[in-house]
């Protein structure tokens, strides 16, 4: 999925029925990732309102620094994935 969607209509047809669980870094500076989080943000908060599961997590906020991008670590592997088996388990 290219980005999130942040019309109602859009995320009950791309995602319905689904989980979506979000996961970003730090390096806002470097990346440009802030647009995506807010989008992300409020594709999970649609999903929500409409009886679905979903969460998106900014890891600096749960203490986890050091990390550009999910599938590209340096450090905290552990913190993340076992935030994410979490979300799964549930």
């Amino acid at each position: 999925m290219p980005g999130c969607p942040v019309d109602a209509a859009d995320v009950q047809k791309i995602l319905g029925g689904k989980r979506f669980f979000g996961v970003f870094g730090d390096h806002f500076d470097v990346r440009g990732m802030q647009g995506r989080l807010d989008a992300c943000r409020v594709t999970a908060s649609l999903m929500k309102g409409a009886g679905g599961r979903a969460e998106v997590v900014w890891l600096p906020e749960e203490g986890v620094r050091g990390n550009s991008h999910l599938l590209m670590q340096e450090n905290n592997n552990d913190a993340i994935a076992r935030r994410i088996m979490e979300f799964l388990r549930r």
